[in-house]
């Protein structure tokens, strides 16, 4: 029973906490603010955007998509889709790492 409520609470939590983050940069960009880079930040990461804005869109409608299906199946008790949901968020996350890497 612990496990479907884990499974449960981490397909929401993720999908959730994606979509808000990939949405956030996306609006950000849209209205024209800029982040300021931190100092020690600059060694690493450059000043150029990681991902493109609709790219950054893409992503933060695939994981609000997935956090609606989460939420969908959770209330139905459908317990295999839920942790279907969950894996495929897990996969995207590594979709969103290769994107950003390319």
């Amino acid at each position: 029973m612990a496990n479907r409520w884990f499974i449960a609470f981490a397909a929401l939590l993720t999908s959730i906490v994606l979509a808000y983050a990939h949405l956030k940069v996306y609006f950000e960009f849209i209205q024209g603010k800029e982040q300021p880079i931190p100092e020690g930040i600059m060694q690493f990461h450059g000043t150029e955007p990681v991902l493109s804005p609709m790219a950054t869109l893409a992503f933060g409608l695939v994981f609000a998509m997935l956090a609606v299906g989460a939420a969908y199946f959770s209330l139905l008790s459908k317990h295999r889709e839920v942790f279907f949901v969950l894996v495929i968020c897990l996969l995207m996350i590594w979709v969103r790492l290769l994107a950003g890497a390319v």
